[in-house]
């Protein structure tokens, strides 16, 4: 669910919910040890803070594809 809503988000351009989603990745990430997951997750809601969009473009693919290796990997 939680990869569906960043994804979700990210299409209609909801950078708002965006950053809320990715921000709460980031701390479950940190919780479950995915060091690498939660760090790329905090520069990405940095981004949504700072309305840097461009970031959160050029690192969405990445992130997705970090979040499921973690995922199918637990």
């Amino acid at each position: 669910m939680a990869q569906q809503n960043i994804e979700s988000t990210y299409e209609n351009q909801n950078w708002k919910d965006y950053t809320s989603f990715v921000h709460s990745l980031k701390s479950t990430s940190r919780t479950i040890g995915a060091m690498k997951l939660s760090k790329l997750a905090k520069e990405m809601e940095d981004a949504g803070n700072a309305g840097d969009i461009e970031t959160i473009e050029m690192h969405q693919n990445e992130l997705l594809n970090l979040f499921s290796i973690v995922k199918y990997s637990l």
